[in-house]
């Protein structure tokens, strides 16, 4: 993935937080999987 140079800092810093988000969402569905599973 190339990222152009203009603007990479607040890409990056976009990018962390949708991760940051994306990685809440998936540890709250697996909890919940969980806690239906078992």
């Amino acid at each position: 993935m190339v990222t152009e140079k203009v603007g990479t800092e607040e890409s990056s810093i976009r990018a962390k937080k949708f991760v940051k988000v994306q990685w809440r969402i998936f540890i709250w569905v697996n909890h919940r999987a969980w806690d239906g599973q078992y």
